[in-house]
Parts: C-alpha cells; structure tokens; sequence
C-alpha cells in the first residue's frame, strides 16, 4: 500500500472520513429506529410474524435446497475463509500487511458487535413451524446477514482498490457482492431463521461496521510518515 503523504492527500482523506461519519451516522439513526420497532413490536416489527408465516407456506422443495446451500455463505467459518483470501490477494499490490490487519479487524468486530446486541435484546427466533432448518441463538440481529454484508462490502473495497482496475470489472465485483448479500438475507427469511427486520438490521449494522473499517483504512493510509520514512524518502535519488 502506498502511504499518502502530501498535505492534499491528507486533507481528501479526512474530507471522506467526514461524508463517511455522516453516513455512518445515519446508518446509526436507522439501526437504532429498527431496534426501536422491535423492541415495541412497532413500524416494520408488526409485520414479521405475518411475513414470516406467508414465506412458509410458499416454500418449495427445489427453492429450499438452494436457499439452504445459499445460506452458508453466511456461515462465520466461510466468512473467514473469504476474508483470508481475499486480504491475501490484495496484499500483493499493496506490498504491506495492511490489508490483512483491515480485513481483521472488519471480521473480529462484526463477530463481537453481533454477539453482544444479540445477548442484550434477546429476541427469540420465529417460532415453529416456521423455521426449515434446526438453529439456537438469539435472532436480532441477523448475524449471518451482518457478515456477509461486513466482508462482502470490505472485500469489494480491497480488491476494486488495488487489484481490479476496469471500471467494467469493478461493476462486476460491486453486482456480485450485492446480490450475494441480498440473497443471504433473504434465505434467512425464507428459512424461517430470522424475521425481516433482524435481516434489515444486520444489513444496517454489517454497513455501518464496513465504513468504520474502510475509514479506519483511508486514515492510515493518510497519516504524516514517520521520520526514518521522510528521511528514507530525502535519500532517494
């Protein structure tokens, strides 16, 4: 990763950390809104039983097998393989260990941010018949939703950053992260695992961690250089 080190660099850097502390609050403001509704059984919680109910007795066998195999995509373990890999692949072109630190740090802090909301609300999950598959656990927020948001979104971010460099193929990153997302989300519903709003919320939660990393990221990159750097950099001809 090549550090930026000019007054201009640093400058843009702390210009996007602050659209991004914007965004990220109003991600806040929408988290906190949903738990709001959940916990008073209001706005988009009043719908999650009926939902959940009618996406049952719509499943059907073909539809289920994938929405299973699609669902563990979610799993932490494949989140983790995903990340390693991906971090591994952008730490080439970066020629530094950055990219694995982000990529830990994205990962370690979804994981407690999830555990720790799910101990403090203690939702049960949809209750039988609905759920397909055997699980235990709280339900808010979606955990797995949450996830796959977090190193979808980081992982797009590494790789259209330092490795993909056509504007076509970064679409093509962005398009397959956001349907892998989408589609995780909705095979827990359709599982019968999680309400609607566990998944809105894990989507809300896994984006407002993701820009947290991703700022955390373009801050290091913009930190003044060290003295040896300065005096490494004096000494190139």
């Amino acid at each position: 990763m090549t550090r930026s080190s000019g007054p201009t660099d640093r400058r843009t850097a702390l210009v996007t950390a602050a659209v991004g502390a914007a965004g990220m609050s109003v991600l806040a403001i929408v988290f906190a809104a949903i738990l709001d509704n959940v916990v008073d059984g209001e706005g988009i919680a009043a719908i999650d039983t009926p939902l959940t109910g009618w996406v049952a007795a719509h499943r059907y066998h073909g539809l289920t097998a994938v929405m299973t195999a699609l669902t563990r995509l979610g799993d932490p373990l494949m989140l983790v393989a995903v990340m390693t890999v991906v971090v591994v692949v952008a730490a080439g072109p970066t020629r530094t260990v950055a990219p694995l630190g982000i990529g830990a740090l994205a990962v370690a802090g979804f994981l407690l941010a999830v555990v720790a909301v799910k101990f403090v609300v203690g939702r049960p999950r949809p209750a039988l018949p609905h759920p397909s598959v055997d699980i235990d656990g709280s339900s808010f927020p979606s955990g797995h939703s949450t996830g796959v948001c977090v190193v979808g979104i980081i992982s797009a971010w590494l790789l259209t950053r330092w490795c993909v460099r056509s504007l076509a193929g970064q679409v093509a990153v962005w398009t397959m992260v956001l349907a892998v997302v989408a589609g995780v989300g909705f095979s827990r519903v359709y599982l019968g695992v999680h309400y609607l709003s566990d998944v809105l919320a894990g989507w809300v939660l896994g984006a407002l961690w993701a820009g947290v990393v991703i700022a955390a990221g373009r801050l290091w990159e913009a930190r003044p250089p060290t003295r040896s750097h300065r005096t490494d950099s004096a000494r190139t001809p």
